[in-house]
């Protein structure tokens, strides 16, 4: 679909794989003017375009730049939709994300249940993108936030429970037992809703990163205990790593379970010749996750606001 932003020379359209490389640009320009570094790879954004429930577009200039980028995630049978926009600091001054803004609104209002939400996440400190958001109706709701920690060689190793041991994952034979355990874990934060096991597989192990070294689990006899799945960061930094999952199941906290585990994976990525590594979490996480995260030496490095709006029935 091509079609002419309203008033502006932009085209706004939905773009297929072969964008992967020019979207990767772009995400990496914005991030790099709010923080000095890029955020994702061409392999990262060619794996978004397999996830079934991600809507993209983009918004081009006259010499067929990007000035924008968009996704909008469907969930939790369409009252709530999550926004991802970004545009290029260079191209602002073209209204590239008020027209992307408005073309994801039109889509989601299309779809979505009576009182269906938009949400947005701004990464600050992007005052262009949270002044859009304010204009157009959006508030403030939440906090996410990525904490990070230097792979010292003296980091603390891990003190494990009694009668827990820690493994790899066997590829085969513990992806449904993982999922279980990560559904499970999370179903007590904040707007969780179940992820459908086809949906969950595509995005963790068709993921350009994965490694199945570099997932862990604790089992107490034949049950599993908790999880730390751990990667390369997006960005494709061979020295970034990331924690992409970390849970305990309910019966096992408490014991320091978490911690034990996170001290553990640090260990082995810093073994791999990683010197540093990320999270994403929560700010007001009920399980107390950042506070284990601050106990294991990791600083508040990103702040994100979560934004949202009522979406008003189609016309």
């Amino acid at each position: 679909m091509r079609e002419k932003a309203s008033g502006t020379a932009l085209v706004v359209r939905t773009p297929g794989a072969e964008a992967a490389a020019a979207i990767a640009e772009l995400l990496n320009e914005h991030a790099r003017d709010l923080h000095g570094e890029p955020v994702t790879s061409v392999e990262e954004i060619a794996h978004w375009f397999r996830l079934p429930d991600l809507e993209l577009w983009v918004a081009e200039d006259a010499e067929g730049c990007l000035a924008a980028y968009a996704d909008v995630r469907e969930e939790a049978e369409r009252t709530r939709y999550w926004l991802d926009l970004r545009e290029h600091p260079g191209r602002r001054s073209l209204a590239a994300a008020g027209a992307l803004l408005a073309a994801a609104e039109e889509w989601a209002r299309g779809r979505a249940e009576p009182g269906a939400l938009l949400r947005g996440i701004v990464t600050q400190p992007d005052e262009p993108l949270s002044a859009l958001y304010d204009a157009a109706g959006y508030r403030l709701v939440r906090h996410s936030l990525e904490m990070r920690v230097e792979l010292r060689d003296d980091l603390p190793g891990p003190r494990w429970p009694d009668g827990l041991a820690v493994r790899t994952l066997v590829p085969g034979e513990d992806e449904g037992r993982v999922f279980d355990a990560d559904m499970e874990a999370f179903e007590d934060h904040w707007e969780f809703v179940r992820e459908p096991f086809a949906d969950w597989r595509t995005r963790m192990l068709e993921h350009p990163t994965y490694d199945p070294e570099l997932w862990f689990l604790v089992e107490d006899g034949d049950e599993l205990a908790g999880i730390c799945l751990c990667g390369p960061h997006a960005a494709g930094d061979p020295e970034f790593g990331w924690v992409i999952v970390l849970a305990v199941r309910r019966s096992w906290r408490r014991r320091g379970l978490g911690l034990a585990l996170l001290r553990h994976a640090f260990g082995e990525l810093r073994r791999r010749g990683m010197t540093r590594a990320g999270l994403d979490v929560d700010a007001e996480n009920l399980t107390g996750a950042v506070r284990l995260y601050e106990r294991a030496g990791m600083h508040v490095a990103r702040h994100r606001d979560i934004v949202e709006k009522r979406l008003a029935p189609a016309p």
